[in-house]
C-alpha cells in the first residue's frame, strides 16, 4: 500500500512530540500508526521497546501489536513496543504506581 499525503506527513514526522492520526473508519489509521512506528525503529531514532501506541479499541491495539511484532521480528534483541487503549494504558501506570496513587494494585481495565 502506497501512503497518502497525509499519511506520508505523519509517518515521517520529526521527534521530539506526538503526532495525533484522527480518521475514520477504513482510512488507514492502523497502517499509518504502524508504518510511523517501523519508520522510526527502522531509522535508530527510537528503540522498539520506548514506543507508545494508544488507541481506541482492543482489535485495534491487537491488530498493530501483532503487525509490529511481525516488522520487528528478524530484529535480534529488539524489545516490544507497548500498545493498548486508552483505559489498558492508564490502568496499567496506576497498577504500576498504585502505592503512590493510593490505588490497588489489582485495578484492572474493563
Amino acid at each position: 500500500m502506497n501512503p497518502t499525503g497525509e499519511q506520508q506527513r505523519i509517518i515521517g514526522a520529526p521527534l521530539p512530540g506526538p503526532h495525533l492520526v484522527d480518521a475514520g473508519a477504513g482510512t488507514g489509521k492502523t497502517f499509518t500508526l504502524v508504518e510511523r512506528a517501523a519508520a522510526l525503529v527502522e531509522s535508530d531514532q527510537l528503540a522498539p521497546q520506548n514506543l507508545l501506541v494508544v488507541t481506541f479499541t482492543r482489535a485495534a491495539a491487537a491488530e498493530i501489536a501483532g503487525r509490529l511484532e511481525q516488522r520487528f521480528a528478524a530484529q535480534r534483541g529488539a524489545g516490544r513496543p507497548t500498545c493498548g487503549t486508552f483505559h489498558q494504558i492508564a490502568a496499567a501506570i496506576l497498577r504500576e504506581f498504585a502505592y503512590e496513587t493510593g490505588t490497588s494494585p489489582d485495578l484492572r481495565a474493563i
